[in-house]
């Protein structure tokens, strides 16, 4: 057996000492200014396979059966809950959790049976929380309670991804992230990076599909890209009435395969780029010594070169995120707006050589 590479448990025991400090915390809503202090970096994310945002380690099931072509009985609506329950005990966000729960399980379930049927079965297996060991248990019963209600993950040795439906009795909050929700992202990555069979791999994935509030949900990839935690996360999606773009969107994205680097330790490395006070942040694709020319997700696409003094060179990026780029010797850097007729980015980095001479940001 191969011995764990000093890198991958110089990230395992960071990981640990921010699960650690998680736990600890009072606040069981966190602000992005809180996050930030415990290592942990929040960016966008919309789950459409066109866009730039969507997920990096995780994609979705190219072709998935509407709703109508299954017997999915009647939808859990939130008013008809309210209206059969005007007292509402049965209404708790932990209630409508389990209750949403229940039917999206029977429509991915169907989903995942037509794809076998099709001969293209999905790579997950599992789905009983009880199956799984992660690092510390995934539940408290105090007040706010939380859990997982669907973990998967994948066999073998070449995926260390794994999905998890988890729940948070709270109310909704778009703008903050739950201490539940951290708990079980890192408790779920901490557990897969603790497995021998995934030695290898310097990135443990987790794509966790979180319900809240009446019936109200988001999706969050997170990974550790070596520094921070990075939580990428949709908005909040509102079931309390039958969405079916966004019952889609869930299921195409709980039976679709895994994807992205996870073996390299380059592959998604991040580092911020401090110029005059400012940090300067977009997606990157690949460690090198510079990254010159269109950023892409694709680890071994971007164009790569050394600067020179004076020359001034640009880094395209679609979607935000963190530049790293190991620069030996000062360099100016600046960030602009996409010019006019550049289709490719929303953000352009300019890295300017300036002979080993500290200068601000333009």
């Amino acid at each position: 057996m191969s011995a764990e590479p000093a890198e991958r448990l110089r990230r395992r025991k960071v990981l640990f000492d921010i699960e650690a400090k998680v736990e600890k915390l009072q606040d069981h809503q966190l602000s992005a200014s809180q996050l930030k202090n415990l290592k942990i970096s929040v960016l966008p994310m919309v789950l459409d396979e066109k866009s730039d945002l969507k997920p990096t380690f995780f994609a979705a099931c190219p072709s998935v059966p509407e709703l109508d072509e299954f017997d999915l009985g009647e939808y859990p609506s939130a008013k008809t809950a309210l209206q059969f329950d005007p007292s509402g005990d049965f209404v708790r966000p932990l209630d409508r959790a389990y209750a949403l729960e229940d039917y999206l399980v029977h429509y991915t379930c169907r989903c995942e049976n037509r794809k076998w049927l099709e001969g293209t079965p999905t790579p997950w297996s599992g789905g009983c929380v009880a199956d799984y060991h992660p690092f510390k248990s995934l539940y408290q019963y105090s007040d706010p309670e939380f859990g997982a209600l669907r973990l998967t993950d994948i066999a073998g040795k070449e995926h260390p991804h794994m999905k998890a439906v988890i729940y948070n009795n709270i109310e909704e909050n778009e703008q903050e992230y739950f201490r539940g929700e951290l708990l079980a992202i890192l408790r779920l990555m901490f557990g897969q990076m603790k497995q021998r069979r995934f030695i290898q791999h310097m990135i443990s994935p987790v794509l966790v599909f979180s319900l809240m509030g009446i019936q109200r949900a988001r999706v969050i990839e997170s990974y550790f890209d070596g520094e921070n935690l990075i939580l990428r996360s949709t908005g909040l999606y509102d079931f309390r009435e039958k969405d079916v773009k966004g019952l889609k969107d869930f299921a195409g994205w709980w039976i679709g395969n895994p994807i992205g680097d996870t073996i390299s330790s380059t592959g998604r490395a991040h580092l911020s780029i401090h110029t005059d006070g400012r940090i300067i942040v977009i997606a990157a694709a690949s460690e090198t010594r510079y990254i010159v020319g269109p950023v892409t997700r694709d680890p071994g696409s971007a164009e790569r070169s050394e600067t020179s003094p004076g020359k001034v060179y640009i880094l395209h990026s679609s979607t935000a995120g963190t530049l790293h780029v190991p620069i030996e010797g000062p360099q100016r850097v600046t960030a602009r707006r996409r010019p006019d007729g550049c289709e490719r980015c929303a953000i352009h980095i300019l890295l300017l050589g300036d002979g080993g001479r500290r200068q601000g940001a333009d």
